[in-house]
């Protein structure tokens, strides 16, 4: 249809006569000969040269492929589809109704995206031109438009026009102008005309809401830049090689009769096979490469304007190359079914793009939520290393005190059993008691007390940096920054930030308010270590000690007494005295002997059960200490822990069944 649209060309002769016959009519007919040397059937042979340019100018339309001009295989037969015209367009807004509910379902943040999604298809041909600022898109659409006579289109600087059929007019607004004219090709294939001042001119917002919006782009390069510039790589990169292949490429500056213009238009091509996708039939997309001249195209309407002589004008008008831009555009609209498939790609494109946006976004979601559990894991390990540095710290400093307090007591002790001998023992056995009290009021725990006071001070403190540590995470989590998946994962990623917002309730209340200050429910009573060491008492054990020696003094007193006396009672009765006394005398060291083992037995014994005694003192205080850490830290942090894993997994839940339902539509609409 193309190439037809080409070889239909009107020779310049009968160009002339038809613009010499509408500018003898008037002014008004001037318009007349821009539609008369469009649509022309003249069937005069055009010179050899020109034939030839023509033929390379319809190798420019023909399929981008990794081979050769000389290698391109003969087209394959035309196959009639079983789709009807409108099919295929049922398909795609049956597609894009498909990615709307899923954007509700997934929470799309971005409103330009559900718009694009919720654009109405079935309206005009929209048709966008885009270029670099210099690359000639408004005289390119005031040439397409046939606005000789008529003043310029252009709408404020910046703007983006929207031009559609009606009488002129110009309405400009925030960031568009409304453009109106009266070319009779918008009116008859029912066509809105989208024009672009540049790619630097407007937003990537801007720019993306005309292409997804657009059913055909038409790129506009110069013959210096030939889709080579960085804008110009960009916007292919980012809307072609994603599948936006309803392109034509228009190369303003470009002589049709120019020796380099095949070395140009093949130039243009390498680029677009370049950026080119691949069908799922491994077919690369028709693009029509047209080249224009937009200077000629206003030197031709001046020439209208001035009432120059047609012939000049029939001259600069057919090497401008907008006849055949304008065959190659009508070529792609002018039946239903060739709209329909326009307008399908369209919406296809758009609907995939926001699927793949849908599903990047739940995978970034996704990631952030598994670092988010990653982080989580490593304040765990923290809260963990924590509490064992506190317990380290606490049994290594806290409680040599109480050893240090052990030792020194046993010193003295030691040394007040070196004093009192067991034969003291007679006339000092009721002062044991009394006399080791007072060796362990010497050395009470008072400055363990003090130390347990200093140690639970530590304890809060600990927990004052734990909180405040679980804090700055679960609010670093809460506050992402713009534009980070967590701020654009949708309702999971949404629903994420509200359950972190109420672990932060949760941890306020819970959490001390300062180093010094417990909050309520939270606080570590100060003394409860203290009130461990205050209640120790070592004064039983020297009660105990004080009765077993005073049973000893007893029951060696009775012993000796009872062996002098039966010594007696013998000598009395006729024992001599020199025999019975070494008897007597040896018995009774005998039983010293046996007193100082007995003494020396129950010292040992006392100091054994005094060092149990302060030995359970210290696992106890270890054992409350510990209890006391776990009570008013590591519980309450574990509980929100628990809150924040939770909500880590749901949310994570939530993201796989919105992924699986992406993917699934992704594979219907990918699906040949």
């Amino acid at each position: 249809m193309l190439s037809q649209a080409f070889r239909r060309r009107t020779p310049r002769a009968a160009a002339t006569v038809a613009v010499a016959a509408c500018l003898t009519a008037g002014r008004s007919s001037v318009a007349t000969a821009f539609h008369t040397l469009t649509v022309s059937q003249s069937t005069p042979r055009p010179p050899i040269s020109q034939q030839l340019l023509q033929e390379r100018r319809f190798l420019a339309t023909v399929p981008i492929k990794a081979t050769a001009l000389s290698d391109v295989p003969p087209p394959a037969p035309t196959t009639t589809s079983t789709k009807g015209p409108g099919s295929e367009l049922a398909e795609s807004l049956t597609l894009l109704k498909q990615v709307a509910e899923l954007q509700i379902a997934v929470g799309e943040q971005d409103a330009a995206w559900v718009g694009r999604v919720n654009a109405d298809v079935a309206g005009p041909l929209r048709i966008a031109v885009v270029g670099e600022r210099s690359a000639g898109t408004t005289a390119l659409v005031n040439a397409l438009l046939e606005n000789p006579l008529q003043g310029s289109l252009d709408g404020p600087a910046g703007q983006i026009r929207k031009i559609s059929y009606g009488p002129v007019d110009s309405r400009p607004s925030q960031n568009s102008a409304e453009v109106k004219v009266p070319a009779e090709w918008l009116l008859k294939n029912d066509v809105q005309i989208f024009e672009l001042p540049g790619f630097d001119a407007v937003s990537p917002t801007q720019l993306e809401d005309v292409v997804y919006r657009s059913d055909l782009i038409i790129v506009v390069t110069s013959v210096h830049n030939r889709l080579t510039s960085p804008r110009e790589s960009a916007f292919l990169k980012k809307f072609y090689s994603r599948g936006k292949t309803s392109l034509i490429v228009a190369v303003d500056g470009l002589e049709q009769n120019g020796a380099d213009t095949i070395d140009v238009l093949e130039g243009v091509r390498e680029r677009l096979q370049y950026y080119a996708p691949t069908t799922t039939a491994g077919k690369l997309p028709h693009v029509a490469v047209v080249p224009v001249h937009t200077q000629k195209a206003r030197a031709a309407q001046k020439l209208l304007r001035e009432k120059e002589p047609p012939a000049r004008f029939a001259e600069e008008w057919s090497t401008s190359g907008m006849q055949d831009l304008k065959a190659s555009i009508i070529a792609r609209v002018d039946t239903p079914v060739d709209r329909a498939e326009l307008k399908s790609r369209a919406a296809a494109f758009t609907a995939t793009q926001a699927l793949q946006r849908l599903a990047d976004g739940q995978a970034a979601a996704e990631a952030a939520l598994v670092q988010a559990t990653r982080d989580l894991q490593s304040l765990i390990d923290r809260v963990v290393r924590t509490e064992k540095r506190l317990i380290k710290d606490f049994e290594q400093s806290d409680l040599a005190v109480v050893q240090d307090n052990v030792t020194s007591l046993s010193a003295a002790v030691r040394e007040y059993f070196g004093k009192v001998k067991f034969y003291k023992l007679f006339w000092r056995v009721d002062f044991v008691a009394d006399d080791l009290k007072a060796v362990m009021r010497s050395h009470n725990l008072l400055q363990a007390e003090y130390q347990m006071v200093y140690a639970v001070g530590k304890l809060n403190e600990g927990q004052y940096n734990l909180y405040e540590r679980v804090q700055e995470h679960v609010a670093a989590l809460a506050t992402p920054a713009p534009g980070s998946p967590l701020a654009n994962g949708g309702t999971p990623a949404k629903l994420f930030l509200e359950d972190l917002t109420r672990i932060q309730q949760v941890l306020a209340q819970k959490a001390p308010h300062s180093a010094n200050v417990v909050a309520p429910g939270m606080q570590v009573d100060p003394f409860f270590l203290r009130n461990q060491v205050a209640r120790f008492d070592a004064s039983p054990h020297c009660d105990e000690l004080q009765k077993k020696a005073e049973k000893l003094v007893r029951q060696n007193a009775l012993f000796q007494s009872g062996l002098y006396a039966s010594s007696l009672l013998a000598v009395h009765l006729g024992v001599p005295f020199a025999v019975m006394a070494p008897i007597a005398v040896a018995i009774s060291a005998a039983a010293l002997g046996w007193m100082r083992l007995r003494w020396v037995s129950l010292e040992t014994r006392f100091w054994g059960n005094v060092s149990h005694a302060y030995k359970t003192l210290k696992e106890n205080i270890l054992g409350v200490y510990e209890k006391g850490f776990t009570r008013g830290v590591a519980e309450p942090l574990v509980s929100v822990i628990r809150l924040l894993e939770e909500a880590i997994e749901t949310r994570r839940a939530e993201v796989a069944r919105n992924r699986k339902a992406i993917e699934t539509v992704l594979e219907s609409a990918n699906r040949p």
